[in-house]
C-alpha cells in the first residue's frame, strides 16, 4: 500500500552496485529501512545520494507493508532544504554524530510525533545558527533523553553535589562512586538543563571540558541502553573541536 510520510535520514549502507539501504526515522511509522535503487548511479542519474545525507528531511511515498523488513520507496524529495548543515565542516560533523546516535538508539517500534518534531527542529536550528554552537551536540543529547525515558533528575541538584550516571540523580559528594561525575562537571551538566539552543553559547567551557563531558554523557547513554555500543563518529567530532 502506498503511504506518504516525512522522514529523517539516519544511516546508509551500500547495496549492490548502485543502490543503498537507507535507515530512516519517519513521522508515520517510526524507524524504517528502505531500498533506494540507483542512488549511487553515475551519469545522468547521479546525484541522488545528495538526498540521503545525515539528518536530511525528506517527503516520501513508500510502498509500505507492515511485516516487510525492507520497504520500497516510490517517490522522494527534499522536505526541508538546508543551506549550511551539509556544507559547513563543523555542522556536518555534528549532524553525522547525531544521526549515528539516533541510528543506534531508535528502534523500529518507536513512533512519536513529538520526537520527530524535536529532531527536525533541532536540525533546522543547527542549519541556521551562525555562531556559538559548540555545545549543540551536548545539549541535543541531554534533551533527547526526555524522549528515551532516562532524563536526569535535575531538580535534585545542589551546589557541590555529584551526578550519578547509573541512577540519573545528583547526590552529596561523599557518596562519590564508580559512576559519579566530580562536582565541577556535575555543575556543568546541570547548567546544560537550564539553557536552550538560543542561549547555548552562554555556557562557557573549553574543549577539554567539552570532550570529557561528552564522553560521560555517552557513558550515561550506554548505562541505560544495552545495545548502543561505540559511536564511531565520536572520534571525528573530537578532532573537529580539538
Amino acid at each position: 500500500m502506498l503511504k506518504k510520510t516525512k522522514a529523517i535520514v539516519l544511516n546508509n549502507i551500500k547495496y549492490k552496485e548502485s543502490s543503498i539501504i537507507s535507515h530512516l526515522y519517519t513521522e508515520e511509522f517510526g524507524r524504517l529501512s528502505i531500498l533506494v535503487t540507483g542512488a549511487r548511479a553515475r551519469g545522468k542519474k547521479r546525484g541522488k545520494m545528495a538526498f540521503f545525507q545525515p539528518l536530511s528531511v525528506l517527503d516520501m511515498v513508500i510502498d509500505y507493508k507492515p511485516k516487510r523488513g525492507l520497504q520500497r520507496v516510490r517517490e522522494y524529495r527534499i522536505d526541508t532544504p538546508f543551506t549550511d548543515l551539509h556544507f559547513d565542516p563543523v555542522k556536518s560533523t555534528i549532524a553525522m554524530f547525531i544521526s549515528e546516535v539516533l541510528y543506534r538508539v531508535l528502534r523500529e517500534e518507536e513512533k512519536s510525533s513529538d520526537l520527530y518534531m524535536f529532531i527536525t527542529t533541532s536540525a533546522q536550528y543547527l542549519d541556521i545558527v551562525e555562531k556559538g554552537y559548540s555545545n549543540f551536540h551536548l545539549l541535543f543529547l541531554i534533551k533527547f533523553t526526555q524522549y528515551l525515558g532516562f532524563y536526569p533528575m535535575f531538580t535534585g541538584y545542589r551546589d557541590g553535589y555529584s551526578f550519578n550516571l547509573k541512577f540519573g540523580i545528583f547526590e552529596p559528594e561523599q557518596n562519590h562512586g564508580l559512576h559519579n561525575l566530580e562536582p565541577d562537571y556535575s555543575r556543568i551538566l546541570y547548567e546544560l538543563s537550564n539553557i536552550s539552543y538560543e542561549t547555548m553559547d552562554t555556557l562557557k567551557i573549553n574543549g577539554k571540558q567539552r570532550s570529557f563531558l561528552l564522553d560521560k554523557v555517552i557513558d550515561y547513554y550506554n548505562l541505560h541502553i544495552d545495545s548502543m555500543g561505540h559511536v564511531n563518529s565520536l572520534d571525528i567530532l573530537r578532532q573537529v573541536f580539538a
